[in-house]
Parts: C-alpha cells; structure tokens; sequence
C-alpha cells in the first residue's frame, strides 16, 4: 500500500516523525516514516510504502518491556541493541 493509500483511507496522521535516510553500500536510500494516529496506533512507511501496522503501539511496548527484563533477569547485561561497526 502506498502512503497515498493510506491518506485515502485513514486520513492524515495526528503525528508524522521522519525517522530518517539511511544509505547503503551500493547508494541505495531508504528513507522511513512513522505516523501516528491518536496515542495508540502507527504506520511505518518506507520509502513511500506501508512496511508495518501496529494497532496497539501500547501493548507493543510491553512486550518489548517484558523481553529486556527478562534477559536482565536470567543475568543477560549485554546492550540490547549493538552499535553499527
């Protein structure tokens, strides 16, 4: 689905962050988009294409919550997401 799509059918976002451009090896570009709409519900899009749906961004970070913890807790200190070399 196309961002246009998706402004036909949801209508415009209460919030858009541009998360950023990345370039890869072969100067390739992506570049990716989050819209919000109220307090709970996103839309990643990627380089103009819908990528992802979360109707419960709430519930999403709970889960996340819960996996960090419980690594912390069976004694896993290593960051949970490494630096780029």
């Amino acid at each position: 689905m196309s961002y246009i799509e998706v402004l036909e059918v949801a209508g415009l976002p209460t919030e858009k962050i541009n998360v950023g451009t990345v370039t890869d090896q072969f100067n390739h570009q992506t570049q990716t988009e989050e819209w919000y709409y109220g307090n709970n519900q996103l839309i990643v899009i990627v380089n103009d294409t819908v990528e992802s749906v979360d109707r419960d961004v709430a519930s999403t970070y709970r889960k996340i919550q819960y996996i960090i913890d419980s690594a912390k807790a069976a004694g896993d200190t290593r960051p949970m997401i490494a630096p780029g070399n």
